[in-house]
């Protein structure tokens, strides 16, 4: 062209196979914008599971495991105590597991034993649940515990639910004791005080005890005596009866 340099080069196309390729799913190749971090949910997928805590450790295995020495047969005893409801399978881990923590409780009578292990079992047969072995550490969470608890309220079933709840507590502490209240310590009522009886009122009785006659004279000053002199109590004196006392009379050799 006129009054200019007209400069044409020769582009040659790109072939097919050196374009650049892309990879499946359209995720942009490396250096391009592309992120090099792994895929998260494969390595969720395969990120290997927590290690069990100290807690399930030790409520971990054969409930036989948690009998502390010396409660082999208490545990023999009680695991065999039957539970309505749930499968055989549920059933059996249920009475094995309730048996062998009320091992790790105050030794009581045989009959309370008893009942405090029914009662556990049917609380993981009937509430729990599930494929056995059972979780105990979820399964004796309070909140779960108070379920139950309420269930039987809901449903009319609550007759001794205050005992119920005793032996559920008590076994939940063993797990979890600082999600229970404390236990209640029972304490022996005190008796009652009374005055002590002053020189005046001691003698009005024995002035009265001497105006009777025959046994009744002799029974009434032993009784005194026992009292004020020997220091009986009154449930030892409420004890006696009247056959109890005897009179004799020795007669003195000239």
């Amino acid at each position: 062209m006129c009054g200019g340099v007209v400069l044409m080069a020769r582009f040659r196309a790109k072939t097919k196979s050196e374009t650049p390729s892309k990879p499946a799913g359209g995720a942009a190749p490396v250096g391009q914008g592309a992120s090099t971090a792994p895929d998260v949910q494969n390595v969720q997928a395969f990120a290997p599971s927590p290690a069990p805590s100290a807690l399930e450790l030790r409520w971990a295995g054969d409930p036989a495991s948690w009998v502390p020495v010396g409660q082999e047969a208490r545990f023999e005893r009680l695991w065999v105590l039957g539970v309505r409801g749930g499968t055989k399978q549920q059933r059996e881990a249920a009475a094995r597991t309730s048996a062998a923590m009320q091992c790790r409780l105050p030794e009581r009578a045989h009959g309370s034993d008893v009942t405090a292990a029914r009662a556990v079992s049917g609380y993981l047969v009937r509430h729990v649940g599930g494929t056995p072995p059972f979780d105990v550490v979820r399964a004796f969470r309070r909140p779960i515990v108070d379920e139950y608890l309420e269930r039987l309220a809901t449903t009319g079933r609550d007759r001794g639910r205050h005992q119920i709840q005793g032996q559920l507590y008590s076994v939940g502490r063993l797990v979890h004791p600082h999600e229970y209240p404390p236990a209640k310590r029972l304490t022996s009522p005190r008796p009652r005080r009374h005055p002590a009886a002053g020189d005046r009122a001691i003698a009005d009785w024995y002035a009265a005890a001497g105006g009777l006659s025959g046994e009744h004279r002799s029974r009434v000053l032993l009784l005194l005596d026992l009292a004020l002199g020997a220091g009986a109590r009154a449930r030892e004196i409420g004890g006696l009866r009247g056959v109890h006392i005897t009179e004799h009379r020795h007669r003195r050799r000239a």
